[in-house]
């Protein structure tokens, strides 16, 4: 049985210093095939994350796409479960995620 959208809390969202309270966009449903031709220094397409408890599926992020603007500040915040720790991971390298890509400038992280 797989977790669906209103099974689990809120995706989190980002503050940056220019645009306070940016949500990630996670309608953006145009796949991108390879790097983005303009994109941020962190660039976050169609990011998804799914663990696996017994037989059940949680879904972690869902679809999240974000730009970071080479020395942008950005703050994650959000709810308890919502996915901060998961997208950090993510954005450090340290997760593979289920589907989707992290640049760090033209370097797909998720793909080392």
């Amino acid at each position: 049985m797989e977790l669906q959208k209103d099974d689990f809390l809120p995706a989190p969202v980002i503050a940056a210093e220019e645009t306070v309270g940016l949500e990630i966009d996670k309608n953006e449903k145009k796949p991108l095939s390879g790097p983005p031709q303009k994109r941020g220094f962190v660039s976050v397409r169609h990011l998804r994350k799914v663990y696996r408890i017994g037989d059940e599926k949680v879904v972690a992020l869902g679809d999240i796409n974000l730009e970071i603007q080479q020395g942008q500040i950005v703050c994650i915040i959000g709810t308890s479960g919502s996915g901060k720790s998961t997208l950090l991971n993510q954005l450090a390298g340290l997760e593979k995620p289920t589907k989707g890509s992290v640049y760090i400038g033209n370097t797909n992280i998720s793909r080392l």
